[in-house]
Protein backbone atom coordinates (compact mmCIF):
# COMPACT_ATOMS: atom_id res chain seq x y z
CA UNK A 1 0.00 0.00 0.00
CA UNK A 2 1.11 3.52 -0.67
CA UNK A 3 1.14 6.52 1.83
CA UNK A 4 0.46 9.63 -0.22
CA UNK A 5 -0.03 12.96 1.25
CA UNK A 6 -2.69 15.09 0.91
CA UNK A 7 -3.07 17.59 -2.14
CA UNK A 8 -2.44 21.67 -2.27
CA UNK A 9 -5.86 21.71 -2.29
CA UNK A 10 -6.91 19.55 1.04
CA UNK A 11 -3.75 21.48 3.01
CA UNK A 12 -5.74 24.03 4.15
CA UNK A 13 -8.80 21.93 5.24
CA UNK A 14 -6.25 19.77 7.15
CA UNK A 15 -4.43 22.89 8.67
CA UNK A 16 -8.13 24.22 10.06
CA UNK A 17 -9.49 20.49 11.29
CA UNK A 18 -6.06 20.36 13.05
CA UNK A 19 -5.64 23.47 14.78
CA UNK A 20 -9.20 23.11 15.63
CA UNK A 21 -9.31 19.37 16.74
CA UNK A 22 -6.39 20.00 18.97
CA UNK A 23 -8.65 20.77 22.08
CA UNK A 24 -10.32 17.74 21.53
CA UNK A 25 -7.61 15.65 21.30
CA UNK A 26 -5.81 16.87 24.39
CA UNK A 27 -9.58 17.09 26.74
CA UNK A 28 -9.37 13.36 26.23
CA UNK A 29 -5.61 13.25 28.29
CA UNK A 30 -6.48 16.09 30.96
CA UNK A 31 -8.63 16.45 33.80
CA UNK A 32 -11.87 18.16 33.64
CA UNK A 33 -12.79 21.33 35.00
CA UNK A 34 -16.17 21.68 36.93
CA UNK A 35 -18.04 24.17 34.88
CA UNK A 36 -17.66 27.93 36.47
CA UNK A 37 -19.99 28.85 39.63
CA UNK A 38 -20.09 31.33 41.53
CA UNK A 39 -19.74 30.80 45.50
CA UNK A 40 -21.68 33.57 47.48
CA UNK A 41 -20.06 34.92 50.48
CA UNK A 42 -16.74 33.38 49.15
CA UNK A 43 -13.88 35.43 51.63
CA UNK A 44 -10.92 33.18 50.94
CA UNK A 45 -10.12 32.53 46.89
CA UNK A 46 -7.06 31.67 45.17
CA UNK A 47 -7.67 34.36 42.69
CA UNK A 48 -6.02 37.24 44.95
CA UNK A 49 -3.51 39.57 43.94
CA UNK A 50 -1.81 38.32 47.57
CA UNK A 51 -1.73 34.33 46.13
CA UNK A 52 -0.08 35.61 42.72
CA UNK A 53 3.14 34.56 43.05
CA UNK A 54 2.61 31.46 44.48
CA UNK A 55 -0.24 30.52 42.25
CA UNK A 56 2.37 31.73 39.66
CA UNK A 57 5.01 29.09 40.37
CA UNK A 58 3.05 26.35 40.93
CA UNK A 59 1.23 26.83 37.41
CA UNK A 60 4.66 26.92 35.61
CA UNK A 61 5.53 23.71 37.65
CA UNK A 62 2.17 22.22 36.95
CA UNK A 63 2.67 22.46 33.41
CA UNK A 64 5.90 19.69 33.30
CA UNK A 65 3.87 17.91 36.74
CA UNK A 66 3.27 13.99 36.28
CA UNK A 67 -0.26 14.04 35.24
CA UNK A 68 0.76 16.31 31.97
CA UNK A 69 3.05 13.56 30.85
CA UNK A 70 0.79 11.95 28.20
CA UNK A 71 -0.39 14.99 27.17
CA UNK A 72 2.89 16.50 25.91
CA UNK A 73 3.44 12.80 24.84
CA UNK A 74 0.41 13.28 23.01
CA UNK A 75 1.73 17.47 21.54
CA UNK A 76 4.70 15.48 20.62
CA UNK A 77 3.44 13.08 18.12
CA UNK A 78 0.73 15.87 16.39
CA UNK A 79 3.57 18.10 16.18
CA UNK A 80 5.83 15.25 14.93
CA UNK A 81 3.29 14.14 12.28
CA UNK A 82 2.86 17.90 11.33
CA UNK A 83 6.52 18.17 10.25
CA UNK A 84 6.01 15.52 7.70
CA UNK A 85 3.54 18.29 6.17
CA UNK A 86 5.81 21.01 6.69
CA UNK A 87 7.38 21.41 3.09
CA UNK A 88 4.13 20.82 1.50
CA UNK A 89 2.30 23.65 3.62
CA UNK A 90 5.18 26.39 2.84
CA UNK A 91 4.43 25.24 -1.37
CA UNK A 92 1.20 25.88 -0.82
CA UNK A 93 1.62 29.67 1.04
CA UNK A 94 3.80 30.34 -1.68
CA UNK A 95 1.50 30.05 -4.48
CA UNK A 96 -1.52 30.97 -2.39
CA UNK A 97 -0.49 33.70 -0.64
CA UNK A 98 -2.53 35.91 1.97
CA UNK A 99 -0.82 38.77 2.61
CA UNK A 100 -3.29 40.24 4.49
CA UNK A 101 -4.31 37.68 6.87
CA UNK A 102 -0.50 36.90 7.48
CA UNK A 103 0.02 40.86 8.51
CA UNK A 104 -3.51 40.58 10.50
CA UNK A 105 -2.49 37.52 12.34
CA UNK A 106 0.58 39.13 13.09
CA UNK A 107 -0.76 42.60 14.77
CA UNK A 108 -3.14 40.50 17.04
CA UNK A 109 -0.25 38.52 18.28
CA UNK A 110 2.11 41.21 19.10
CA UNK A 111 3.59 41.52 22.03
CA UNK A 112 2.54 45.00 22.98
CA UNK A 113 -1.30 44.25 22.19
CA UNK A 114 -1.14 40.71 24.40
CA UNK A 115 0.32 42.62 27.00
CA UNK A 116 -1.99 45.93 26.80
CA UNK A 117 -5.03 43.72 26.61
CA UNK A 118 -4.02 40.84 29.06
CA UNK A 119 -3.08 44.16 31.66
CA UNK A 120 -6.20 45.88 30.97
CA UNK A 121 -8.50 42.73 31.57
CA UNK A 122 -6.43 42.25 34.56
CA UNK A 123 -6.73 45.16 36.32
CA UNK A 124 -10.53 45.95 35.26
CA UNK A 125 -11.00 41.94 36.73
CA UNK A 126 -9.20 43.18 40.15
CA UNK A 127 -12.01 46.10 40.51
CA UNK A 128 -14.48 43.65 40.26
CA UNK A 129 -12.68 41.51 42.67
CA UNK A 130 -14.98 38.43 42.89
CA UNK A 131 -17.13 36.35 40.36
CA UNK A 132 -16.44 34.72 36.90
CA UNK A 133 -15.16 37.99 35.38
CA UNK A 134 -12.29 38.60 37.92
CA UNK A 135 -11.79 34.63 37.51
CA UNK A 136 -11.18 34.58 34.18
CA UNK A 137 -9.41 37.49 33.80
CA UNK A 138 -7.26 36.19 36.51
CA UNK A 139 -6.55 33.08 35.01
CA UNK A 140 -5.47 34.49 31.38
CA UNK A 141 -3.05 36.95 33.12
CA UNK A 142 -1.65 33.39 34.54
CA UNK A 143 -1.46 31.64 31.61
CA UNK A 144 0.13 34.26 29.39
CA UNK A 145 3.00 34.19 31.50
CA UNK A 146 3.43 30.87 32.14
CA UNK A 147 2.79 30.20 28.16
CA UNK A 148 5.50 33.00 27.48
CA UNK A 149 7.83 31.57 29.70
CA UNK A 150 7.64 28.32 28.09
CA UNK A 151 7.82 29.70 24.37
CA UNK A 152 10.64 31.73 24.97
CA UNK A 153 12.48 28.67 26.98
CA UNK A 154 11.80 26.28 23.80
CA UNK A 155 12.67 28.98 21.02
CA UNK A 156 16.11 30.15 22.32
CA UNK A 157 16.36 25.85 22.82
CA UNK A 158 15.63 24.76 19.96
CA UNK A 159 16.61 27.30 17.61
CA UNK A 160 14.82 26.62 14.38
CA UNK A 161 15.07 28.87 11.51
CA UNK A 162 12.01 30.29 10.17
CA UNK A 163 10.73 29.59 7.00
CA UNK A 164 11.45 33.32 6.07
CA UNK A 165 15.30 33.13 7.23
CA UNK A 166 14.42 36.07 9.24
CA UNK A 167 15.81 34.13 12.60
CA UNK A 168 15.89 30.80 14.48
CA UNK A 169 13.27 31.32 16.89
CA UNK A 170 10.42 29.70 14.86
CA UNK A 171 9.64 26.53 17.00
CA UNK A 172 6.84 27.00 18.48
CA UNK A 173 4.75 29.40 17.36
CA UNK A 174 3.99 31.89 20.09
CA UNK A 175 1.42 34.07 18.46
CA UNK A 176 -0.13 30.64 18.12
CA UNK A 177 0.44 29.21 21.77
CA UNK A 178 -1.01 32.59 23.02
CA UNK A 179 -3.90 32.50 21.51
CA UNK A 180 -4.64 29.00 22.24
CA UNK A 181 -4.16 29.51 25.86
CA UNK A 182 -6.36 31.96 25.81
CA UNK A 183 -9.35 30.41 24.72
CA UNK A 184 -8.88 27.52 26.64
CA UNK A 185 -8.84 29.74 29.93
CA UNK A 186 -12.43 31.36 28.30
CA UNK A 187 -13.80 27.90 27.15
CA UNK A 188 -13.14 26.81 30.72
CA UNK A 189 -14.96 29.65 32.32
CA UNK A 190 -17.49 30.25 29.70
CA UNK A 191 -18.24 27.75 27.78
CA UNK A 192 -18.60 26.71 23.93
CA UNK A 193 -20.61 30.02 23.07
CA UNK A 194 -17.20 31.72 23.93
CA UNK A 195 -14.58 28.95 23.52
CA UNK A 196 -15.46 28.24 20.22
CA UNK A 197 -15.28 31.80 18.57
CA UNK A 198 -12.30 31.57 20.57
CA UNK A 199 -10.22 28.63 19.08
CA UNK A 200 -11.69 29.86 15.86
CA UNK A 201 -9.78 33.28 16.04
CA UNK A 202 -6.59 30.93 17.70
CA UNK A 203 -7.07 28.30 14.74
CA UNK A 204 -7.18 31.72 12.14
CA UNK A 205 -3.80 33.45 14.04
CA UNK A 206 -1.95 29.96 13.40
CA UNK A 207 -2.30 29.91 10.01
CA UNK A 208 -1.89 33.59 9.62
CA UNK A 209 1.55 32.57 11.06
CA UNK A 210 2.60 30.28 8.25
CA UNK A 211 0.69 32.63 4.99
CA UNK A 212 3.29 35.13 6.54
CA UNK A 213 6.24 32.58 6.50
CA UNK A 214 7.23 33.21 9.79
CA UNK A 215 6.63 29.60 10.98
CA UNK A 216 5.96 25.76 9.70
CA UNK A 217 2.94 23.84 10.18
CA UNK A 218 4.58 22.02 13.09
CA UNK A 219 5.64 25.08 15.07
CA UNK A 220 1.74 25.98 14.95
CA UNK A 221 0.77 22.43 15.23
CA UNK A 222 3.11 22.80 18.87
CA UNK A 223 2.37 26.30 19.67
CA UNK A 224 -1.45 25.08 19.66
CA UNK A 225 -0.78 22.04 21.70
CA UNK A 226 1.28 23.94 24.41
CA UNK A 227 -1.23 26.62 24.77
CA UNK A 228 -4.32 24.60 25.34
CA UNK A 229 -2.14 22.33 27.61
CA UNK A 230 -0.71 25.80 29.43
CA UNK A 231 -4.26 27.00 29.55
CA UNK A 232 -6.23 23.46 31.25
CA UNK A 233 -3.31 23.83 33.82
CA UNK A 234 -3.90 27.19 34.62
CA UNK A 235 -7.82 26.80 35.21
CA UNK A 236 -7.55 23.31 36.77
CA UNK A 237 -4.83 24.44 38.94
CA UNK A 238 -6.33 27.59 40.53
CA UNK A 239 -9.93 26.11 39.97
CA UNK A 240 -9.11 23.23 42.81
CA UNK A 241 -7.01 25.56 45.15
CA UNK A 242 -10.14 28.08 45.18
CA UNK A 243 -12.57 25.38 46.22
CA UNK A 244 -9.84 23.51 48.45
CA UNK A 245 -9.36 26.79 50.87
CA UNK A 246 -13.26 28.50 50.86
CA UNK A 247 -14.78 30.24 53.48
CA UNK A 248 -18.55 30.93 52.98
CA UNK A 249 -21.31 31.98 55.27
CA UNK A 250 -24.98 30.53 54.97
CA UNK A 251 -28.38 29.63 56.79
CA UNK A 252 -28.73 26.26 58.30
CA UNK A 253 -31.49 24.78 60.81
CA UNK A 254 -30.80 24.61 64.43
CA UNK A 255 -30.27 21.24 65.83
CA UNK A 256 -34.07 20.89 67.67
CA UNK A 257 -35.40 22.04 63.75
CA UNK A 258 -37.34 25.28 65.64
CA UNK A 259 -35.24 27.75 64.26
CA UNK A 260 -32.92 29.39 61.74
CA UNK A 261 -29.20 30.73 61.94
CA UNK A 262 -25.91 31.19 60.11
CA UNK A 263 -24.00 28.81 59.60
CA UNK A 264 -20.35 29.29 59.06
CA UNK A 265 -18.48 26.86 56.50
CA UNK A 266 -15.06 26.07 55.83
CA UNK A 267 -13.88 24.26 52.88
CA UNK A 268 -10.14 22.65 52.38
Amino acid sequence: MRFELPGRRALPLLVCVTLVSTPALFAEETATVEPYTASPFATASDHELGHYAANLGRNLKGVLGRGNVRPLLLGASLALGGSLLDRRAESYFDQHPYPSAGRTGARMGQTLVVAGLTAGLFGAGALSREGRFHDTTYDLSQAVLVNTAYTFALKNTIHRTRPDGSNALSFPSGHTSTAFAAATVLQSHYGPKVGIPAYGIASFIGASRMASKAHHLSDVIAGAGLGYLVGRTVVSHDDRAGRHRQLSLGTAASPSGDGVGLALHFGF
